[in-house]
């Protein structure tokens, strides 16, 4: 498909090599100058949707940026394959949904406890 779309030739399969042009050209060559922007948006708004949802569900905010700041290594993925991409953020949201049964576990271990058990309030002053 590279060699059809693509201004140089470059080695197919035959040879061993593999190229893939992105998912913004393979959302061209799919569905033409305007309706490409679809597949696109949809493509953004599902990395929204999944941080959204990973901030509301963990136990508190601490865990839930822990976990969505590693998902923004998927925003520069220009010349990746879509099928890749959603791969990609689909088992990121798995692996969160496994996490989440982790984290309150290793709350109770981080978490600073005073000898009756309650969580020790640190004073901070206006700082707070």
């Amino acid at each position: 498909m590279v060699n059809k779309y693509a201004t140089r030739k470059v080695a197919t399969a035959k040879y061993g090599a593999s190229f893939s042009l992105g998912f913004m050209a393979e959302s061209y060559i799919d569905f033409g100058p305007y309706l490409m922007f679809i597949p696109i948006f949809l493509v953004g708004l599902l990395p929204g949707f999944i941080y959204k949802v990973i901030i509301l569900q963990s136990i508190n905010y601490l865990w839930g940026f822990t976990m969505v700041s590693s998902l923004w290594i998927n925003i520069n993925c220009n010349g990746t394959p879509g099928n890749k991409i959603l791969g990609w953020i689909l088992m990121y949201y798995i692996a969160f949904l496994f996490q989440v049964f982790a984290d309150e576990t290793l709350d109770r271990y981080i978490r600073v406890e005073n000898l009756s058990g309650r969580a020790l309030k640190i004073n901070c002053g206006n700082a707070c």
